[in-house]
């Protein structure tokens, strides 16, 4: 939440929206935020993405190998 009370999606989830969407903002969208994320996030980002749409683990693969280089 929020300071003001407002929902948050969960990192995990919101880049299973962005993986699905595979627009060219979430492409950078997605990249930019695993370039931040700890490498902690990203196993939890992974094993959510493995439990709930293991049919994008190939893609997040991709971009976290993407945003190892930057």
């Amino acid at each position: 939440m929020t300071p003001e009370g407002l929902p948050i999606i969960d990192l995990p989830y919101l880049l299973i929206l962005k993986l699905s969407a595979t627009r060219a903002v979430d492409i950078s969208d997605i990249v930019g935020m695993l370039q931040h994320a700890s490498d902690a996030e990203k196993q939890r980002i992974r094993q959510t993405i493995e439990t709930h749409r293991s049919d994008l683990l190939e893609d997040f693969d991709q971009f976290n190998a993407i945003a190892q280089l930057g």
